[in-house]
C-alpha cells in the first residue's frame, strides 16, 4: 500500500525485488504488474522461483540467495512457506516449532550485480529471512540509489527488531527511515524528497 501511494501514479516503472516468494499470494510486486510495470525477481526456493517463471514469463527470475559470499551457500528450504533461510539458527528455530526444515545449496549473487543488471529502479524490496545485512552488505561500491528501499526489519515469526545489525549500510548511502509497518521499515534516498511526503 505504501509503494502504491508513492508509484501508482506512474504509468511504468520497474523493481528489484529480494526474496519475491510466490508471484500472486503476498506478493508486493502484484499490483505493479498489473499496471504494466516490470522488474527482477530473487528467489532461491525452486519452488517458488519455478511459480514465479511461470506467472511472470516476461520477467527475470535469478534462483539465487544475495549474499558476499561467492559460489554457494547452503539454503535452509521451509517448504510451502516464505521462512527459508541461509541462516543455520533461525533454521533451528523453525524445526524446533514443528516446520520441516532441508538443507539444499544455491549458488550466490551481489546485490551489486543485481543493481547493474536492473539498471534504473523505482523500488527495491529485501525480505529474506534473516539474511538482510548480507544482502546490503553486498551492495559495495555500486553508485545505483533506488528511491525506495523497502527492508524486513523483525526476525522471523518475531517482533525482535534487527535494523541495527544493517541500517548503517543504508544511512551511509544518504537513506533516512520514513515508515515502518510493523515488519518492514521503508527508506527514502534524500534525493527524492518528495516521496517523504507520501
Amino acid at each position: 500500500v505504501l509503494l502504491w501511494r508513492a508509484f501508482g501514479r506512474l504509468p511504468t516503472g520497474k523493481y528489484l525485488d529480494i526474496g519475491a516468494q510466490d508471484p500472486i499470494q503476498d506478493s508486493v510486486s502484484l499490483a505493479f504488474y498489473k499496471a504494466g510495470w516490470r522488474g527482477i525477481h530473487v528467489e532461491p526456493t525452486p519452488a517458488y522461483a519455478a511459480r514465479l517463471r511461470a506467472e511472470r514469463p516476461d520477467e527475470l527470475v535469478i534462483e539465487a540467495a544475495v549474499s558476499s559470499t561467492p559460489g554457494l551457500i547452503e539454503l535452509h528450504e521451509i517448504p510451502d512457506t516464505g521462512l527459508s533461510t541461509g541462516k543455520a539458527h533461525i533454521a533451528r528455530k523453525h524445526a524446533e516449532a514443528g516446520f520441516e526444515v532441508r538443507t539444499i545449496v544455491v549458488p550466490t549473487v551481489t546485490l551489486a550485480e543485481l543493481l547493474e543488471r536492473a539498471g534504473a529502479v523505482e523500488w527495491l524490496k529485501i525480505d529474506v529471512e534473516g539474511m538482510e545485512a548480507d544482502v546490503l552488505a553486498s551492495w559495495g561500491e555500486h553508485p545505483s540509489r533506488p528511491p525506495v528501499v523497502v527492508v524486513e526489519a523483525t526476525l522471523p515469526n518475531s517482533q525482535v527488531r534487527t535494523d541495527e545489525e544493517w541500517r548503517h549500510e543504508l544511512e551511509n548511502r544518504q537513506y533516512h527511515e520514513v515508515q515502518f509497518d510493523g515488519l518492514s521499515r521503508f527508506f527514502v534516498h534524500t534525493s527524492h524528497p518528495d516521496l517523504i511526503e507520501t
